[in-house]
């Protein structure tokens, strides 16, 4: 695989299937004029996928720090950032409490996105600590961290994104239909 175009009919490994990855990878791709209906997707976990490359198991791999750095490391030529190019600075992720739990707890909940915000921020304000916070809590390589791609840390809640991904995921059959999002995001004090 050379250029983003030769990958229209790869098996790419992922760490699982019919999720953010095959969904983003594809998102990216067809953003890129890219005919993703001839995409295949091995799922296994991400330490095993670069030897899965070098045997020729698969044709191009989906990694994440710092298993990035380890690709780059065993000469692992890189053709598409497909979060960055699916919807660049997305919220990815989220931290989720019943329905009840937040109505009977309002100001728990709102403390805790606002301590999330307020840790995003720092993180984005200072690299470097956040840096020195993965080697120290999570025990990673200093010298992988050091050049790790950090992602963004955005704050609050971000609609917009999780409707195309939702929209995108129904599209590529990862789920069946979108979700309620009037149901998932916390609409309680502050929100």
């Amino acid at each position: 695989m050379r250029s983003v175009n030769d990958l229209a009919h790869a098996n790419i490994a992922v760490n699982s299937l019919h999720n953010i990855g095959e969904v983003s990878i594809k998102m990216a791709l067809e953003k890129r004029g890219v005919d993703v209906s001839g995409l295949r997707f091995t799922p296994m976990p991400y330490s095993d996928m670069n030897d899965a490359l070098k045997r020729g198991d698969v044709d191009a791999i989906w990694q994440v720090e710092p298993n990035v750095q380890a690709a780059l490391a065993a000469g692992v030529t890189p053709l598409i950032s497909n979060f960055a190019e699916a919807r660049p600075e997305a919220t990815l992720g989220y931290y989720i409490t019943s329905g009840a739990f937040a109505k009977q707890n309002p100001e728990v909940v709102k403390a805790f996105s606002d301590a999330l915000d307020e840790a995003n921020r720092f993180a984005t304000e200072h690299p470097d600590k956040a840096r020195e916070a993965v080697v120290t809590n999570l025990k990673f390589n200093p010298k992988i961290v050091s050049t790790a791609n950090l992602p963004t840390y955005p704050q609050g809640l971000d609609r917009a994104s999780a409707q195309e991904y939702a929209t995108y995921a129904v599209k590529f059959s990862a789920v069946e239909k979108a979700p309620n999002l009037d149901e998932l995001f916390w609409s309680g004090p502050g929100n």
